[in-house]
């Protein structure tokens, strides 16, 4: 954020989930590596289509064949202090990500796999299992557009 604001931009240091509360006048917002540490995706995407000037949404979480609640810590009963930068909360497959946008007020417009491994290889299925098994296969992208089709039919948003 310093280095933002020495060089004459704006920047605001807060928790994602408080976006919403700076008036922010942007037209898109770029989020990389975040939803899936926040406790609250729903809230955080919904507050932003509904309380935000912006039109799009750039979004790139890690790419999860199938989902699950990660809560690495909690899964080896590791009993020390985690704070959210270092923790992944939802890790979700795509077709559940695309669901929960569409719910928050968004559309897909684009979206994209980015795996880290060559897909064109003979060792092509020894590199994706030793990523799922030691990170993530890869990125899921996405551009999304404001869209309240299928918010609005939701009655009780809090």
């Amino acid at each position: 954020v310093e280095k933002i604001k020495k060089r004459g931009l704006e920047a605001i240091c807060c928790r994602a989930e408080e976006l919403d509360k700076y008036n922010i006048k942007s037209d898109i917002f770029i989020s990389f590596q975040t939803l899936e540490h926040l406790l609250s995706p729903i809230h955080f995407l919904k507050s932003l289509s509904d309380k935000s000037e912006c039109k799009y949404f750039v979004i790139t979480i890690p790419y999860k064949k199938f989902s699950r609640v990660a809560l690495p810590y909690i899964r080896t009963k590791t009993l020390k202090e985690i704070y959210a930068e270092n923790l992944h909360i939802f890790e979700l497959c795509p077709d559940d990500w695309k669901q929960i946008f569409i719910f928050c007020g968004w559309k897909i417009i684009y979206e994209q796999i980015y795996y880290q491994y060559p897909q064109h290889s003979i060792l092509t299925n020894f590199y994706k299992q030793c990523w799922r098994e030691n990170d993530f296969e890869g990125f899921y992208g996405v551009i999304l557009e404001k869209d309240d089709t299928f918010k609005k039919l939701y009655k009780d948003w809090p």
